[in-house]
């Protein structure tokens, strides 16, 4: 790879490393093979999936910010096989950072498929960031609309519990009795 840095086949040497490190939980030695590739092949047909496995490098090293920065470069690529995974993560890594309002939009932004096992989870980290961004109403709508869709959601008793909590909060006696 040092020998000839500039040869196409060292993008798919450094993928290949890249894959094997990570497979070792090793995400700093990872993450450079993904970078070099982003840097030295920036046309490469490895620059999705260096994208996305560096932004999962970046997450799992703390950098939050740094991973949602990387799957933001990802969804540069709709057509990308990494592109839908990459917002749903995107989500988790602004939520992790502290950006909930961020997060809520990324949420927002994601288009399950039909059966889409993440269309749930996407509907319920939704509703959380709103909920932590302040946005009380919009995150009670947003819990209301994932049990409407998703009623035997795992967590749809936690849902009740915090609409519950909400409307007792406001003066809805009734409407959290009802909830509870």
């Amino acid at each position: 790879v040092e020998a000839y840095p500039n040869h196409p086949l060292v993008a798919h040497i450094r993928w290949a490393l890249g894959a094997r490190i990570y497979k070792t939980r090793n995400y700093a030695a990872a993450e450079a093979h993904f970078r070099g590739i982003l840097s030295e092949f920036p046309k490469s047909t490895y620059v999705p999936g260096s994208l996305f496995y560096q932004a999962e490098c970046l997450g799992q090293m703390g950098d939050y910010a740094g991973a949602a920065e990387a799957y933001r470069k990802l969804l540069a690529f709709p057509k990308s096989p990494y592109a839908r995974e990459a917002q749903f993560r995107l989500g988790l890594a602004l939520m992790q950072a502290g950006e909930y309002g961020a997060a809520a939009e990324a949420y927002r932004r994601f288009k399950p498929g039909p059966k889409d096992p993440l269309a749930a989870d996407a509907l319920f980290n939704r509703a959380l960031a709103l909920d932590k961004a302040g946005q009380k109403e919009q995150a009670m709508a947003a819990y209301a609309s994932l049990l409407a869709k998703h009623p035997k959601y795992p967590r749809s008793s936690w849902i009740w519990l915090q609409i519950g909590a909400a409307k007792q909060a406001d003066g809805d006696y009734n409407g959290a009795a009802q909830a509870y």
